[in-house]
Parts: structure tokens; sequence; C-alpha cells
């Protein structure tokens, strides 16, 4: 499959991993995690309920100070995190994938 996560599920992760786990994160780290937690994996297709374990490749701490405080303070508890991504608008490609929000 192929995920295109928009920048409030990256956002997310971030946020998640700051708050709930105390590790610094850079984006493309917040993304895997972000992703992992809100994406609706029912929508990926049948293949997906007979997944086991997820793996999320946390990395780097290359994020801006500023862009960091900007995230955190932008979210100020986990509901406003969960519903910034359950409105976001996500786009599956690969074999099976049902969901879809752009035209191509």
């Amino acid at each position: 499959y192929a995920l295109s996560v928009p920048l409030s599920v990256a956002e997310a992760g971030v946020w998640t991993l700051h708050e709930r786990n105390g590790v610094v994160a850079e984006g493309a780290g917040g993304l895997t995690v972000g992703a992992a937690m809100f994406c609706p994996l029912e929508k990926l297709g049948e293949g997906v309920k007979d997944w086991k374990k997820v793996v999320c490749v946390v990395s780097g701490r290359g994020i801006d100070r500023s862009k960091l405080f900007q995230i955190l303070d932008k979210y100020d508890k986990m509901e406003a995190v969960a519903n910034g991504c359950l409105s976001a608008n996500w786009t599956v490609r690969g074999s099976n994938a049902t969901m879809s929000n752009d035209a191509s």
C-alpha cells in the first residue's frame, strides 16, 4: 500500500511521542506513529484484518524548536489530536485499497 498521510497526522504523532512518551521526534518520526494510531485501517482492504503487528520507525530529532512548540501548543489534549486526525483527508493506493479522497 501507499498511504498519503495528512500533515495534521504527522503533527499528532510528534505531539503524542512528546506528551505521552517524552520523545522528541521530527515530522518523519511522528508520521508513522500518527498513521498507525489514526488511519482508518478497515478501509485498506480485507488483508488488513490478518495483520498481527505494526512496526513504527521513529527517526530523528531534527525538528526546529519553534516548530515543536507550535505543534505542542496547537493541541491541548489527546481529544484535540484525535479530532484533527479523524477529519483529515486520507489517500490510499494499492491492492484492495478502497479509500481515496483525490480524483486521480
